[in-house]
C-alpha cells in the first residue's frame, strides 16, 4: 500500500510541476515573438505601402513623422486585433552626452506593451514610474544608472535580455513622461502630446493583415505597414500532451490504488478478525475500532505520500531534462512557496486515497460481532 500511494503521489507532484513549468515557458516564448504588424506614417504622401522584414519587430525606427495616437482606441475594436501598443521615437543620445555608443530613446506605454517587457528576466521585479526606464542589453547601463533628457533624469530599473535587434541599443521610458515634456513650453520637442511614431499590433490567432486592412484604413490616414517575413503567431510547444498523458496515468493509477488499498485492508481486517473481536468483547466501542484501523490506514498513506514526494522530485528532474532537450525550451522553476503548496496537496491526495480505499473495510471491521469474530478468527 505504501509503495502504491508513493507512486501516485510522485506522479501527481511531478506532472503538475511539469505542466506549470511548460505552460510558463511556452507562454514567455510566445510573448517574445514581437509584433505581428507595425503601422508607421507613410513615406509617400497619400500612399499605402506594405513592407516585410526578416527579423522580429520590437521597436519603432527613428523618424520625425507621426501618427495620431488616439487611433489605437479604434484599432483595438477591430475584429482580428488582439492588442495594440504605441511607441514614440524621441531622440538618439550620442557620445557627446556621455555615452560610449549612440543610444536610442524610445517612449512606450507600459500598460499595453507586449514587445518590450516580455524581455525582462522572469525574476525581475520592476515598477515603471514617471522617471524610470528600461535599458537594452547592449546599452552598458545597469539598474540604478540615470539617463538625462530634456531636464528629466530617467532611472534605469531593469535591463532587458538580448533580443539581437535595435532594442538592445535602446532605452525605453513611459510615454506619459514624454508627453509631459512636450507640454512644457520651455522645452522644444519634434512631437506633440498624443502623437506616436508607430503602433505595434498583435493579431488574433488566424487573423491576417488582409482581414483587418479595410477597417485599419478607415481608422488612420495613409500609412506603411511592416510585417515579419512570416507572422510569428503564438505557437505553443506540443509538450502539453506529455503532461496530459501523465495526468491521465495518475488518474488511472489513483483509481487502481484505491481499489488495491480496499482489497489489502479487507485482507488485513480478515486476518485480524479474532483480535478485533477480542477488543470488542473487552468493551471497545465500534467507534474505537473504526478510529484505530482508520488511523492506521491514514498513517500508512501519509508515509507513502512523503516517500512519493522524494520520488516525484526525481521524476520531475528526469522529465524536465527530457522536455528541455527534446523541445529546446527552458522550464521556468516553481517558487519555494509553490513547491511547498504543491507538495502538501500531493501528500493530502495520497492520504485521501488511502482513507477512501480503507473506508469500507474499516467500516466492516467496526461492525463485526465479537462472538462471530472470535470464532471465525480461530
Amino acid at each position: 500500500m505504501t509503495v502504491a500511494v508513493a507512486v501516485v503521489v510522485s506522479l501527481v507532484f511531478s506532472t503538475t510541476a511539469l505542466a506549470i513549468g511548460v505552460s510558463r515557458s511556452t507562454s514567455l516564448g510566445a510573448a517574445r515573438f514581437g509584433a505581428d504588424l507595425m503601422v508607421l506614417p507613410t513615406a509617400t504622401p497619400g500612399a499605402y505601402t506594405n513592407l516585410k522584414v526578416a527579423s522580429p519587430i520590437f521597436v519603432v525606427p527613428p523618424s520625425n513623422q507621426y501618427l495620431n495616437g488616439s487611433a489605437q482606441l479604434e484599432i483595438r475594436r477591430i475584429s482580428g486585433v488582439d492588442a495594440v501598443s504605441a511607441q514614440l521615437y524621441v531622440t538618439t543620445l550620442n557620445a557627446s552626452e556621455g555615452f560610449t555608443s549612440p543610444l536610442r530613446l524610445v517612449a512606450f506605454d507600459p500598460q499595453t506593451d507586449f514587445t518590450i517587457q516580455p524581455w525582462l528576466s522572469p525574476s525581475a521585479n520592476t515598477n515603471l514610474d514617471r522617471d524610470t526606464a528600461l535599458a537594452g542589453s547592449a546599452t552598458g547601463l545597469k539598474p540604478g544608472d540615470r539617463v538625462s533628457w530634456s531636464g528629466v533624469a530617467l532611472k534605469v530599473v531593469g535591463v532587458l535580455e538580448p533580443t539581437n535587434s535595435s532594442a538592445d541599443n535602446t532605452v525605453f521610458f513611459p510615454i506619459k513622461t514624454a508627453y509631459e515634456v512636450a507640454q512644457n513650453r520651455s522645452t522644444q520637442t519634434q512631437f506633440t502630446s498624443g502623437e506616436v511614431s508607430g503602433l505595434m499590433i498583435k493579431l488574433a490567432r488566424g487573423a491576417t493583415l488582409q482581414d483587418i486592412d479595410p477597417r485599419l484604413r478607415a481608422s488612420l490616414p495613409p500609412y506603411t505597414t511592416v510585417q515579419p517575413a512570416e507572422l510569428a503567431h503564438q505557437t505553443k510547444v506540443e509538450t502539453a500532451g506529455i503532461a496530459t498523458y501523465e495526468l491521465l496515468v495518475s488518474g488511472v493509477m489513483g483509481g487502481s490504488v484505491i481499489i488495491l488499498i480496499s482489497l489489502l485492508f479487507s485482507m488485513t481486517v480478515n486476518e485480524r478478525r479474532r483480535h478485533l473481536g477480542l477488543l470488542r468483547s473487552l468493551g471497545a466501542t465500534k467507534g474505537f475500532v473504526f478510529r484505530s484501523v482508520f488511523m492506521e490506514a491514514a498513517l500508512v498513506a501519509l508515509l507513502g505520500g512523503v516517500l512519493g514526494l522524494a520520488l516525484g522530485e526525481v521524476v520531475l528532474i528526469l522529465a524536465g531534462n527530457y522536455v528541455e532537450g527534446a523541445f529546446g525550451i527552458t522550464l521556468l522553476p516553481l517558487s519555494l512557496l509553490e513547491v511547498n503548496i504543491l507538495g502538501v496537496i500531493s501528500v493530502l491526495t495520497g492520504v485521501g486515497m488511502g482513507a477512501a480505499g480503507a473506508a469500507y473495510p474499516v467500516l466492516l471491521a467496526a461492525r463485526l460481532d465479537p462472538y462471530e469474530a472470535i470464532r471465525k478468527g480461530e
